[in-house]
């Protein structure tokens, strides 16, 4: 859910000039296109500027100049030249349909529709040349016109994909990603870098297909190829970002995502997506923060709405996430995770009732999403239905089979049901997937302690404490086990240290 939500297609493509003789005698507004569908954006600037200088009012080349700004992350500039081209001619439909995309990268989605939708109030002509018909495409789905814009993109392939010039080859890359064909697509782009190897552009986009296809170490690579050429870019910054996030390593991508919104500060992708990274490190007012953030450059943003919420439950500001999730599901009703987060507020107020029918229609609208039984399962187990809450974990697990944290709290509630030795199991399970986690040794070490196994459940609760020196409840489980075998000084020194620890309602987990 989270990478449908954030993932942003930075496609453009077109056609190459071979020789600099040839592109001697071709008018300078024809050589900027060629140039910038070959992705030598500064160079169709340059040549931009040339024809400029003879027409300083031609909207259309003020309108791709633009674009060419954009694409070299110069937006100041970029949203110059958009303004002056609607001044010079507002019924250009080049200048609506090149600042759409742009808005789209920028993740401003409510400006980048009202662009897409006043390109076609403005043309209804279909381009046939495959560039052209590849951006049409585009814009087709920023409107949600999914199943033409797909359409178009097959159109493309069929005009491109036995070219070998590099436009050819960008054309069906292009076309290939918007498919989600995207092994098709570094191939075609593979195929361009080795035909114009000093085109820095071409690993930007080949990183970003890398990243939409879960290859993120080839991603990172490839955008890092790119960053040594443009270390201004914002847009490389914020999907190295996403890189990082979904390889887990957050830390980075929160400093890529402050030097995209550094270099672009109304980069409201950028924003939801530290937010995300910030909820990973336990910052929860932090990730509040970036939300807000990205609610206040787009105000539509059910995705912002719902992750703020997520944050206000973790702060147990229940009746800020309430106020949330209703606006999620106000502007997108089918939005599953709305639900979810919006039941797990309603628990933190005491309508439980209402909370379990609100994480039913979250499991109706995604049958596949693990964290809706996660968070079900949660629910059925602080209020004690532990068999009900098995049977959650149990399809989370279904769905999602090496989350550890999964395994450790269906241990947790198999436990609290007296099912022992099973508790055991998926206690160990969790430590398997990933051994640096504290909370399975606690719930194995009750469950040993219950089947009268003390050295093993000293071992874990002894383990507990050694990675959390202030765990409470650990010490309380370890004060039982000493009393059990007849260690009461060491028993009553735990049980202080419980206490002092906060750990002071043992029968809440139990």
């Amino acid at each position: 859910m989270h990478k449908r939500k954030i993932i942003v297609c930075f496609f453009l493509l077109a056609t190459f000039v071979s020789s600099a003789k040839a592109a001697e005698a071709i008018p300078a507004a024809q050589l900027a296109r060629q140039q910038a569908n070959s992705g030598e954006w500064q160079k169709a600037i340059e040549s931009y500027n040339t024809g400029l200088i003879d027409k300083p009012n031609d909207a259309i080349c003020l309108a791709r100049r633009g674009y060419a700004y954009a694409r070299i992350g110069n937006y100041k500039q970029a949203f110059s030249d958009f303004t002056e081209a609607i001044n010079c001619d507002s019924s250009c439909p080049d200048a609506y349909s090149r600042r759409s995309r742009v808005y789209a990268w920028l993740g401003l989605n409510q400006l980048a529709k009202q662009d897409a939708h006043k390109f076609f109030e403005l043309t209804t002509t279909v381009p046939t040349e495959p560039d052209l018909l590849l951006e049409h495409a585009g814009l087709l789905s920023i409107i949600e016109r999914r199943e033409e814009a797909d359409e178009e993109s097959k159109q493309v392939l069929a005009l491109s994909k036995k070219g070998n010039e590099v436009s050819s080859l960008l054309n069906a890359a292009g076309a290939y990603y918007n498919l989600h064909q995207y092994r098709d697509s570094v191939y075609c782009l593979s195929k361009a870098i080795n035909i114009s190897p000093n085109c820095a552009y071409l690993h930007f986009l080949c990183g970003g297909t890398y990243a939409a296809s879960n290859q993120f170490t080839l991603a990172i690579s490839e955008l890092n190829l790119y960053i040594k050429h443009n270390p201004q870019h914002p847009l490389v910054f914020n999907e190295r970002g996403l890189c990082y996030y979904f390889q887990g390593n957050y830390a980075e991508a929160v400093k890529d995502y402050n030097q995209a919104i550094k270099l672009a500060p109304n980069l409201a992708s950028a924003f939801a997506r530290r937010g995300l990274s910030q909820h990973q490190l336990d910052r929860y007012k932090m990730a509040i923060d970036d939300f807000s953030s990205a609610i206040s450059l787009e105000s539509n943003d059910s995705f912002s709405y719902v992750e703020r919420a997520h944050n206000y439950c973790h702060e147990s500001e229940p009746e800020k996430a309430l106020r949330d999730t209703q606006k999620a599901i106000l502007l997108d009703p089918k939005y599953s995770k709305a639900y979810a987060t919006q039941a797990w507020a309603k628990e933190q107020l005491g309508s439980v009732k209402e909370a379990l029918e609100d994480y039913d229609k979250a499991a109706v609208l995604a049958p596949q999403d693990s964290d809706i039984y996660y968070g079900r399962a949660m629910c059925y187990r602080s209020h004690k239905e532990y068999k009900k809450a098995i049977a959650n974990f149990t399809e989370a697990i279904k769905h999602d089979p090496k989350n550890a944290v999964t395994f450790c709290a269906r241990g947790s509630a198999l436990a609290s049901d007296h099912q022992y030795e099973k508790a055991i199991a998926d206690c160990t399970q969790s430590l398997k997937l990933n051994p640096t986690r504290t909370h399975p040794h606690l719930s194995r070490g009750i469950a040993y302690a219950k089947l009268g196994n003390y050295k093993l459940a000293l071992q874990d609760l002894n383990e507990a404490i050694k990675q959390v020196p202030s765990y409470g409840e650990a010490y309380f489980e370890r004060s039982l086990v000493n009393k059990s075998i007849g260690k009461i000084f060491q028993s009553k020194n735990d049980m202080a240290k419980a206490k002092a620890f906060g750990y002071q309602s043992p029968e809440a987990m139990r």
